[in-house]
């Protein structure tokens, strides 16, 4: 009897159209549905990187004076490397907090035009600075660490506590592991000794290519040539 009613089944579900007709509906629903899927995901990111590169923005929007610092201390500053730019701070040809506003200046026109600075912590950053020149000012030159009031950029992929980092990819947006919990030893050693971070920059995706693009931040341009 249980055989009968077996090959009866088989007779009328697997080898009839009807079978095949639910099999074909079944699939086409499934791939219907990971395509719906992957459009709403889609258009989520999308949401989602707009949504970041208005915060990048607004990191920005600080109306910073550098008429303070004539043209020729600035190219100065700008051809100085850590130890001239260093000297230059220490001995109070410029302050901490002028050449943090004059970085910040190029990072928030240059930086920006070129996709190389992706984000600006800049009140903290102005906070430390002050800090450093009172600091100067009361200690004595021997006394004072190495890297006191030299502003310096952060690569997005390392952690500065309230900071997003992203790798550069889209779904770590939607993801609670994007806002930093903590500063990374490498960055608070650097802060230990004196160092400004001021801005965060552009980073290839997953750090795993040899240019800077990604579709979170898009591409970093070579200034000698864009195209």
């Amino acid at each position: 009897m249980m055989k009968s009613l077996f090959y009866w089944v088989l007779d009328h579900t697997l080898f009839s159209g009807l079978f095949w007709k639910l099999l074909l509906l079944y699939w086409a629903v499934k791939i219907g549905i990971v395509f719906a899927k992957r459009f709403l995901i889609q258009r989520s990111f999308t949401s989602l990187v707009e949504k970041r590169k208005k915060e990048c923005d607004q990191s920005f929007q600080y109306d910073v004076k550098i008429d303070d610092i004539s043209p020729k201390l600035q190219e100065e500053i700008l051809q100085s490397d850590i130890v001239a730019l260093r000297e230059l701070i220490w001995t109070g040809r410029v302050t901490s907090e002028q050449v943090l506003k004059f970085y910040f200046s190029r990072a928030r026109t240059v930086g920006r035009e070129l996709g190389a600075a992706v984000e600006a912590n800049f009140e903290q950053a102005l906070k430390l600075a002050k800090a450093a020149d009172a600091k100067i000012k009361t200690t004595d030159r021997v006394q004072l660490p190495p890297l006191t009031g030299i502003p310096f950029s952060v690569k997005e992929n390392f952690l500065m506590e309230g900071m997003k980092i992203t790798h550069g990819l889209e779904p770590r947006l939607g993801s609670d592991e994007c806002i930093c919990k903590e500063t990374c030893p490498l960055i608070q050693h650097l802060i230990s000794q004196g160092a400004i971070p001021f801005v965060r920059s552009n980073v290839p995706q997953l750090l795993m290519a040899a240019e800077t693009d990604n579709p979170v931040y898009g591409a970093c341009l070579n200034p000698h040539n864009k195209n």
